[in-house]
């Protein structure tokens, strides 16, 4: 956040720096073009914009907190709605028993857009397998990850990831875009050796 306002400050005081210059080289009274005026009012509305724009950014990725479970449902099926393939990584897909959710995943799963990684399998994967979804189980290895992630447009340029925890007795999701952050490329690397673990155990 505190970066956030440097950098809007920046911007803002850059734009009054100049304008301020030219009313000092040319006073307010000093005839002009009219050209002077639209030039200093598109320079003044496009920092606008940025600033804008860059306020816009930041409330998208910054970290959401939810404290319901209901709200998580809801963002959980606005995520995966939005994307192309879908890949989860989840512990048990507590946030996914509603019907609203299973419609969504199951016109995935159809699509063929959908892969899951799950503990063991369960009665809602068993039904998006047979409906064409990849489902792989990594109960055998032992270990349970902590981390839970959700990756929509997977194999594409833009492709986005939405990382959970719980924190303080709440629930937070931050979302990284592919080649913006670091953690994309960890849960890419962790979704790539979980499919090799399948494939050689079969």
């Amino acid at each position: 956040m505190i970066g956030l306002l440097s950098t809007i400050f920046g911007q803002l005081a850059s734009v009054a720096s100049i304008v301020g210059l030219y009313f000092t080289v040319y006073p307010i009274d000093h005839p002009r073009p009219w050209w002077h005026w639209a030039l200093i009012g598109f320079a003044v509305t496009l920092s606008l914009f940025l600033v804008a724009r860059q306020i816009i950014d930041y409330l998208r990725s910054a970290p959401k907190t939810y404290r319901n479970a209901a709200r998580i449902n809801r963002y959980m099926r606005r995520w995966v709605s939005a994307g192309g393939r879908v890949v989860i990584l989840s512990r048990d897909m507590s946030w996914a028993g509603d019907a609203t959710t299973t419609t969504v995943l199951r016109r995935k799963a159809e699509n063929h857009e959908l892969t899951i990684f799950v503990e063991k399998e369960i009665p809602l994967t068993d039904d998006l397998k047979r409906r064409g979804a990849q489902i792989y189980t990594y109960q055998r290895l032992g270990h349970v990850p902590r981390s839970r992630f959700t990756i929509v447009d997977y194999g594409r340029e833009g492709a986005r990831v939405a990382v959970g925890a719980r924190l303080g007795g709440r629930h937070v999701i931050e979302e990284f875009e592919s080649g913006s952050h670091p953690f994309f490329a960890v849960a890419e690397d962790l979704i790539k050796f979980l499919e090799g673990a399948q494939a050689v155990s079969r």
